[in-house]
């Protein structure tokens, strides 16, 4: 099953079992009743701020909406950091992790299916990272969405077991 796919299955879930409709969803993170039942039937994807909007409302990681992990709450538990999700604190953990790497923005792109300059875009908070793309980077560094998204300060390996 591919991310969209799981995405789009967990959202349906998650919004049925809190007793709300689409238009509710929809006011929460700034979209259409409409623009909800196409995430839900898989014709469209969201940018990684709704997806960590959503993960707030719900109260589940975004590894879990991903399906990165079939686990729906962090694992120790740890309540999100209360910070509004902004694209400078993605932009700044993937420059961190890039580094880190020893990876340069040209590497990143290649890897992503980019251009350069979209990563670049990325890192300096212009440029919001796609769903598809937020689901490839934690994989690729190892580390849970909820750490690049901002709503943890703590950097959790997607493997279980393997220290970052």
């Amino acid at each position: 099953m591919e991310f969209k796919d799981i995405f789009s299955q967990r959202l349906q879930t998650l919004r049925k079992s809190a007793g709300e409709n689409q238009e509710a969803l929809g006011a929460v993170i700034g979209i259409g009743k409409t623009g909800v039942s196409e995430m839900e039937n898989g014709r469209k994807t969201t940018t990684a701020e709704k997806i960590a909007l959503i993960c707030r409302h719900y109260n589940v990681t975004a590894d879990y909406l991903l399906g990165l992990t079939d686990c729906p709450r962090p694992l120790n538990g740890e309540e999100p950091v209360n910070r509004d999700v902004n694209r400078e604190v993605f932009g700044a953990r993937l420059r961190e992790l890039r580094n880190e790497k020893k990876e340069t923005q040209r590497d990143l792109a290649d890897f992503l299916g980019v251009k350069q300059n979209q990563v670049g875009e990325m890192e300096n908070g212009r440029k919001a990272s796609t769903f598809a793309k937020l689901a490839m980077l934690c994989e690729h560094y190892n580390v849970s969405a909820d750490y690049l998204l901002g709503l943890t300060d703590e950097r959790r390996s997607l493997r279980k077991g393997e220290a970052l």
